[in-house]
């Protein structure tokens, strides 16, 4: 630990999020995570945030309900347009910048790819934040995911990793069945 407040803490705790059954595991199992490397309170918030969201987005908790959720819980303010984050937003490798981002282009986003395609476009770090929005998309049954988008990606993923995904969903699948 090196007392890191990177953004690569909220990056990285994505799995949490669909792993865990339930909201104290996956807050403890997020701040885990963070604490090996990011262990700086902001480090560990960034985290816990994007893990809580992700859980809650895969209970079934509305968009509304999950921003609440977020700026009471962890302090974000979620209340910019995506447009007004596009005019303002910078290239910074923090929680602080790079969470409330993804998660407000998850939030205006209509798709799958938008979700991806907003994150990316803020010009910020593009590949953590595209990653989280992304994770956020991809965790709700409600955002359309277009299948020739799928298609095109994963003809890129080697067997073994292919075969490694499959075994992930189906253990995912047997925690909320």
């Amino acid at each position: 630990p090196y007392n890191s407040f990177g953004n690569g803490s909220a990056m990285r705790v994505i799995p949490v999020g669909f792993y865990a059954d339930n909201l104290d595991l996956c807050l403890n199992l997020a701040k885990k995570s963070a604490e090996i490397t990011h262990n700086h309170s902001e480090g560990i918030k960034g985290a816990q945030a994007i893990a809580s969201a992700i859980f809650l987005i895969r209970q079934g908790k509305s968009k509304i309900a999950i921003k609440r959720f977020i700026e009471n819980e962890f302090g974000y303010n979620l209340n910019k347009t995506y447009e007004e984050l596009w005019a303002s937003h910078q290239f910074e490798c923090t929680c602080q910048r790079s969470v409330p981002a993804a998660l407000i282009c998850w939030l205006e986003s209509t798709s799958y790819e938008d979700a991806i395609r907003k994150a990316i476009s803020l010009g910020g770090d593009a590949d953590t934040e595209g990653a989280i929005a992304g994770a956020l998309a991809a965790a709700d049954p409600n955002t359309p995911v277009d299948d020739e988008l799928v298609h095109d990606v994963i003809r890129f993923f080697s067997i073994d990793f292919l075969d490694l995904l499959k075994k992930w969903h189906k253990e995912v699948e047997k925690i909320y069945d």
